[in-house]
């Protein structure tokens, strides 16, 4: 609790945490080539989404266990999985971590996701 005018009580939500899992988080992949768009998921998934609704902030962390890729063809998952795409026996995983950025357009709060996608060991500057 804290104080606010004329010495009311208020209350102030505290940052909460969802333990993020498979049964609640889907993490996807888009990958677009000369020959054709891949779009896909993985059912590998693990991390921490810290949230304060009062600020209107969030730290998200994610991990993407890479062999876990679910790709319509058995040959299309091994070509992703292989040295050429994803590299998964050298990378065995993906991270995001990434914080929310709170913003007014037209009245309203909207949020966007910035941070850094690691994948093959590189991380890249990423905004969702």
């Amino acid at each position: 609790m804290a104080m606010g005018f004329f010495g009311a009580r208020v209350a102030v939500a505290a940052p909460q945490v969802l333990v993020l899992n498979p049964g609640n988080t889907e993490a996807r992949l888009h990958a677009r080539s000369a020959l054709t768009d891949i779009d896909d998921s993985f059912a590998g998934v693990s991390g921490r989404l810290q949230y304060d609704l009062d600020r209107q902030t969030c730290h998200v962390n994610l991990t993407m266990d890479v062999g876990s890729l679910k790709v319509g063809s058995a040959v299309m998952k091994q070509v992703m999985l292989s040295g050429i795409m994803l590299d998964s026996d050298a990378h065995p995983t993906m991270r995001y971590v990434g914080e929310c950025r709170p913003r007014i357009v037209g009245g309203e709060v909207h949020s966007q996701l910035v941070g850094t996608l690691t994948m093959r060991g590189e991380g890249a500057s990423c905004h969702v």
